[in-house]
C-alpha cells in the first residue's frame, strides 16, 4: 500500500497532497451550514488541495452552499411571513409597488417616488433608527413593511414581524402561566419581543385592544426597554398620524415611538385597493 501511495504521489502535480481526492478531513456540508431543514447533504472536505481535483471539489462545494443559502432564506422568509399572516405580500418589491401605482392611476407621481426613497432609508442595514410609516387604508404600508423586512432579513435573522393585536393576544394567552410551567410565561413572551434585534409592528393603534390601560402599559414597557437598550431597532405602520397616535395610545407610548424617529407619510399615495 505504501509503495502504491508513493507511486501515486509521484504522478501527481507539484504541490498536490490529496492523491487526487481533492482535499482532506471529510465533512458533511450540513456540518458547515447547520441547515434548519432536514435533507441529505453530500460529503465534502474541510481543506481543499490546490490541484485540479481540489479546485473542482471546492467549486462544487461552493455551488451547493450557494444553493442552500438561497433555499434556506426562502424557507425562512416563508416561515416568518406565514406565521405572521403576511404571506400574500411575499415577493413584493419597490418596483412592483411603483408598477401597481402606475397601473391604478396611469402614472407614478414624483411625490410617490419621493416616498419610496424615504421607505428605502428604513431598509438600510446597520441603522438603529426607528421608523414610523403612516397613511390611510390601502396605500401600501403593510406591503412596504414586508419589503423592508425582506431587505433586512440577512442583517437581522432573528427579526419579528407582527401586528399590535397579535402581540397583545400572545401576552394575554400567557396569563396564569408561571416560569417553569408548560408553555411560555408572560415574561417569556415580552422578552422575545423586547430582545429581537428588529421588531416590525403593523397596524399600530388600529386594534381596540391596544387602547386599554393594560395594553398601553404593556406596549410602553416593551418599547421603553427596547429604546433604552440602544441597539434594538423597531419599525411601525399605522393608519394614524403622529398626532392621532398620541390620542389613541397616550402621550407616553407615542413619545417613545416618535422620539428621533424616521417618519414616512404615505397619505399622499393613492389607494391601491380601489378598483
Amino acid at each position: 500500500m505504501a509503495a502504491e501511495r508513493d507511486q501515486l504521489q509521484a504522478d501527481r502535480p507539484e504541490g498536490c497532497w490529496c492523491l487526487g481526492l481533492g482535499g482532506r478531513i471529510p465533512v458533511a456540508l450540513a456540518q458547515i451550514t447547520k441547515p434548519e431543514d432536514e435533507r441529505d447533504w453530500p460529503m465534502s472536505w474541510r481543506e481543499f488541495c490546490s490541484c485540479e481535483e481540489g479546485q473542482a471539489a471546492e467549486r462544487e462545494a461552493d455551488r451547493i452552499l450557494r444553493e442552500y443559502q438561497v433555499e434556506s432564506r426562502a424557507i425562512r422568509l416563508k416561515r416568518i411571513l406565514g406565521r405572521a399572516s403576511f404571506g400574500h405580500y411575499q415577493g413584493q418589491t419597490w418596483n412592483s409597488y411603483l408598477a401597481l401605482v402606475e397601473q391604478r392611476i396611469g402614472r407614478v407621481p414624483r411625490s410617490v417616488t419621493a416616498v419610496v426613497k424615504q421607505l428605502r432609508l428604513c431598509a438600510q442595514p446597520g441603522s438603529t433608527t426607528w421608523f414610523y410609516i403612516w397613511g390611510p387604508y390601502g396605500t401600501g404600508k403593510t406591503a412596504a413593511l414586508v419589503v423592508i423586512m425582506d431587505e433586512l432579513l440577512d442583517a437581522h435573522p432573528d427579526l419579528v414581524i407582527t401586528t399590535i393585536g397579535e402581540m397583545l393576544e400572545k401576552v394575554q394567552a400567557t396569563f396564569g402561566h408561571k416560569a417553569g410551567d408548560e408553555g411560555s410565561s408572560t415574561d417569556d413572551v415580552i422578552q422575545a419581543y423586547r430582545e429581537t434585534s428588529l421588531l416590525l409592528v403593523d397596524d399600530l393603534g388600529n386594534e381596540n385592544e391596544s387602547t386599554t390601560p393594560w395594553a398601553r402599559t404593556t406596549v410602553w414597557r416593551m418599547l421603553n426597554e427596547r429604546y433604552m437598550a440602544g441597539d434594538k431597532r423597531t419599525g411601525f405602520t399605522s393608519n394614524l398620524s403622529p398626532e392621532a397616535l398620541e390620542e389613541s395610545l397616550g402621550a407616553a407610548v407615542a413619545q417613545r415611538i416618535l422620539e428621533d424617529v424616521l417618519e414616512v407619510d404615505m397619505s399622499i399615495c393613492p389607494n391601491l385597493r380601489e378598483r
